[in-house]
Parts: C-alpha cells; sequence; structure tokens
C-alpha cells in the first residue's frame, strides 16, 4: 500500500503573520479608536476630535508632523531608489 505524499500549504506560513499582524497592528488602532469616541463619563462623543481641528495650536502641530513625515519620507526615496539601482545592476 503507497503511502500518501504529505500536501504542502503555504497558507499554513500566513498564520503566524496574521496573527503578528492581529496583536501589534489591529488591535491597538481598534483601542485608540475607541479611546477617541470615548468621552469623559465613557459615552459615545466626537469632542476629541471637534478639539483637535478648532484649536489652532493643535493644527500647526498636525500640520508640521504631516510635513516632517512627507519630507523623511521624500528623503528616503531619493537614497533608496539610487541605491536599489546600483544593487540591481
Amino acid at each position: 500500500m503507497a503511502k500518501k505524499a504529505k500536501v504542502f500549504r503555504p497558507t499554513a506560513f500566513s498564520f503566524p503573520y496574521l496573527a503578528v499582524t492581529l496583536v501589534f497592528v489591529i488591535i491597538p488602532l481598534i483601542l485608540v479608536l475607541v479611546y477617541a469616541v470615548r468621552g469623559e463619563d465613557g459615552g459615545f462623543t466626537f469632542n476629541n476630535f471637534r478639539l483637535v481641528f478648532t484649536e489652532k495650536e493643535t493644527l500647526r502641530q498636525l500640520g508640521q508632523t504631516i510635513g516632517i513625515a512627507a519630507l523623511s519620507t521624500a528623503i528616503c526615496l531619493l537614497i533608496a531608489y539610487p541605491v536599489a539601482f546600483i544593487l540591481a545592476s
């Protein structure tokens, strides 16, 4: 009687990745969203968003954060593309 060959299942390799993604990305993201819409009394509110988008200092800080992120992304791309081209050739 011939032995049955084991079937290779590549989906089995995705389970650890999914578990890590769930623990370190999805759950914290959900918690941040829950805390963002929770009021001081524990109820649902958009006051936190209202405060962020109506105060000038907070808007300035948000703009500065987005600007720094865009600048660092551009610098990384300017460095990475030539390096990738050199390594590929």
